[in-house]
């Protein structure tokens, strides 16, 4: 199991897959870099875990500056790519690996054994809609390299939680199986009386997380009467941070307390990331959403959930307690229901060759 280093969502949405591979006694050897490494090993001490190549991408300070910092690194990002698709030919041998599961992994496809892709998508949003078309050819000749391609989404493209991203027009070449919404939390029944007014969940590259918690801090600052929880997503952090006495800080916390922490909460504040989407709407949560700025994937989703009605969003530069307030009186859709495909037996199908 080898999941993308942008971010820790690719890691944590891992976790439904992992959990219940384990569940059927399936031998789990993870492969990550950076952060989710770390993480991973936290979570699953008795798991082994490879140290692999990490993209290690850099994000701009301003948003809109995004896309070309990150052409800039196209350069290093394929030699990445490369790099891992050797580490894999040589891994496969030396581990005896039966079937690679690659969570936005270009690189780690090979002859030897099944090899799966898992993305929601299969379309990347970009500022323009050639850009958008050239992209996708580019994404389909990685992917189709690969034996199938999982997409963490439902079948049913009126009910979709990425929307055209995760249902485009055409879909690549190879198998591509909807295997429903992935989350590590529990379904747990609602407080009746909220402990928590806003939970905040902070995610996402540096600088924007902190820009972000920053704003947070200073709107939680102007509603004294409300009781926020900010979840800072910084598993590695030692030190604590200053808020006001209306605020709790906390680094890092586990699925289960987070969990408990999302039952008591009335309203999330939170990135439109697809994982913390699948984390979250599920559930019954009124979201707000802030999309990380330039990250044309995370916008599109908060654009298109709030068409919806999914989520309340608004843009990180307009961010304060008007907002939160404006939030109170919005009327929230309800979302369908979602039903997760059986990872055991499609990994089963996978190891003896069926078409599916």
């Amino acid at each position: 199991m080898a999941p993308l280093d942008w971010g820790l969502g690719h890691a944590t949405r891992c976790m439904h897959i992992i959990n219940a591979l384990l569940a059927a006694n399936a031998r789990i050897i993870i492969a990550a870099s950076g952060m989710q490494a770390g993480w991973l090993q936290q979570q699953y001490p008795s798991l082994k875990v490879l140290r692999i190549p990490g993209y290690k991408v850099r994000y701009a300070k301003r948003g809109v500056l995004l896309p070309w910092v990150l052409l800039q690194q196209l350069p290093r990002i394929i030699r990445t790519i490369k790099a891992e698709h050797r580490w894999l030919q040589q891994a496969v041998k030396k581990y005896n690996i039966d079937i690679v599961l690659s969570d936005n992994r270009y690189g780690l496809h090979t002859k030897q054994v099944p090899c799966i892709f898992i993305t929601h998508q299969l379309t990347i949003a970009t500022p323009t809609a050639i850009t958008t078309k050239i992209v996708q050819r580019i994404n389909y000749c990685y992917i189709q390299q690969f034996s199938a391609c999982w997409v963490p989404d439902v079948r049913l493209t009126a009910n979709a939680l990425a929307g055209t991203l995760s249902h485009p027009q055409q879909l690549p070449t190879i198998p591509v199986h909807y295997i429903g919404w992935l989350s590590r939390l529990q379904s747990i029944p609602q407080i009746a009386n909220s402990a928590i007014d806003f939970l905040v969940m902070l995610s996402g590259p540096e600088p924007q997380r902190t820009i972000l918690e920053t704003s947070v801090i200073k709107a939680a600052a102007a509603m004294p009467e409300k009781k926020f929880l900010l979840l800072r997503a910084l598993p590695q952090a030692a030190t604590t941070l200053a808020v006001p006495d209306n605020v709790t800080a906390v680094n890092h916390a586990d699925a289960a307390t987070i969990s408990a922490w999302v039952a008591q909460a009335e309203y999330i504040v939170t990135r439109s990331g697809y994982t913390t989407l699948m984390e979250v709407l599920p559930l019954g949560k009124r979201c707000i959403c802030i999309p990380t700025p330039g990250q044309t994937e995370q916008g599109y989703l908060a654009t298109y959930l709030m068409q919806r009605r999914w989520v309340f969003t608004v843009r990180q530069s307009q961010f304060s307690e008007a907002v939160l307030k404006a939030a109170l009186s919005f009327e929230f859709a309800v979302i369908p229901p979602s039903t997760t495909i059986d990872i055991a037996t499609l990994v089963a199908a996978h190891l003896a060759g069926e078409t599916l």
